[in-house]
């Protein structure tokens, strides 16, 4: 059996799964919270089951309790892990650096079952694909057409089909991205540093580095030799460090409110995160907070416009997704405030006339990154039997398109 290495937070002796092997088991592991669901008969109907990532010391682990679950082994497992998948599906996962390397095939012949793991992002983008107008929400509308002009896309449609950005801010900052295509593509765009825009945002980034270094001050910006001076967005403001930093620099030159001290305090003693203390501080009106959400919503913003630059260069959408964004009220403070839409769409910048036309989707559906594990397991790995690297598709290709082969990379 797998070897589970929880250092003792979990039973080592794995509760047998009923054999089955039938439909398809989808998973979402790139999160604080895990989610997995089995679609007995291969088509989109199940129970989603959640529960905490953090408790377990492999994926070996939890792919078995995920198994356990469901109760039985499903014909096929798709993970959406955090990581890079190698070629034979073994990978390596990334927010949980004390985990052992996950050897796919290992896992599958110990269940005599089908694994196949792939980025959570592309999981998340390949989900994106499958929303319905219920499962989102619009944020800003595109630009006015030119007197004349022809009409453009209908409210969430990319400008040449398909294409979308998709952007999780959760424990950590994912990305990921549609092409025109349809086709679903992970990165990991969230660990790439940032520029920033305005004095506070460069204090900010300047007080980063510091802390790195083991020396945080404010205003100090020279930056420390080697690699700590490469800051990413991830460390800036993600749901976990991210808060964390943003707290802690924001604090430098403004006192929390006493109840919010001790409640991050106490946070902190549990090893809790503190962006829900936050986001409810900023909501009710709290300056501190207020000024932490919008150095938030400032480098989110810039940052969406990065990315949009280099995803979206033919015009598409941006889709907002994860804890942090979905959490109730954030993404209207955000909208109302201007913080984020004033980074994303800069007067005067290069390529405003693109910027302008990108509209921004925020999902609420929390279960997005299981549907698109789902939908890569009933349409890619169903249709090939395994995975291969030239059939990306969720969808089929657009008219007067060719899906790419050996024969036809382009």
């Amino acid at each position: 059996m797998p070897e589970d290495r929880s250092g003792g937070r979990l039973d080592h002796r794995f509760p047998p799964v009923e054999p089955d092997g039938t439909g398809l088991a989808g998973v979402d592991a790139g999160g604080m919270t895990v989610l997995v669901r089995h679609e007995p008969t291969g088509e989109p109907t199940g129970e989603t089951i959640g529960f905490r990532g953090a408790d377990f010391g492999s994926l070996d682990a939890l792919l078995h309790h995920c198994l356990t679950m469901i109760g039985r082994t499903p014909q096929m497992l798709v993970a959406g892990v955090a990581g890079q998948p190698r070629p034979n599906g073994d990978v390596r996962v990334t927010n949980r650096p004390d985990w052992p390397v996950f050897r796919r095939d290992r896992f599958a012949a110990t269940y005599g079952i089908r694994v196949e793991t792939v980025n959570d992002m592309e999981a998340m983008a390949a989900g994106v694909g499958e929303l319905d107008e219920s499962g989102h929400q619009r944020l800003t509308a595109a630009a006015s057409p030119e007197p004349g002009a022809e009409p453009g896309p209908g409210p969430g449609e990319a400008a040449d089909g398909r294409a979308r950005l998709v952007v999780a801010v959760d424990s950590g900052v994912g990305v990921g991205h549609l092409d025109p295509h349809g086709r679903p593509h992970g990165t990991e765009g969230g660990h790439i540093p940032w520029q920033p825009r305005t004095r506070r945002e460069s204090d900010y980034l300047a007080w980063l580095r510091g802390h790195r270094a083991g020396s945080p001050a404010p205003g100090a910006h020279a930056s420390p030799p080697g690699s700590a001076g490469a800051v990413s967005v991830e460390e800036s403001i993600s749901g976990s460090r991210g808060f964390t930093h943003l707290y802690d620099f924001v604090a430098l030159s403004i006192d929390p409110a006493p109840l919010l001290a001790a409640g991050v305090e106490r946070a902190r003693s549990e090893r809790l995160g503190i962006a829900p203390l936050v986001i409810a501080g900023a909501l009710a009106g709290d300056e501190f907070c207020v000024q932490v959400m919008r150095l938030f919503g400032g480098i989110l913003g810039q940052f969406l416009r990065s990315m949009a630059l280099v995803t979206l260069g033919r015009g598409g959408s941006v889709w907002l997704c994860g804890s942090v964004l979905r959490a109730p009220g954030v993404a209207d403070f955000l909208m109302a405030d201007g913080c984020l839409t004033a980074a994303f769409r800069p007067a005067g910048a290069e390529h405003a006339d693109l910027m302008d036309a990108i509209p921004i989707h925020l999902v609420h559906d929390r279960e997005i990154g299981v549907r698109g594990a789902l939908a890569l397991g009933r349409s890619r790995f169903q249709s090939t039997g395994r995975h291969q690297p030239d059939d990306f598709s969720v969808a089929p290709p657009l008219p007067g398109t060719t899906r790419r082969s050996a024969s036809n990379p382009y």
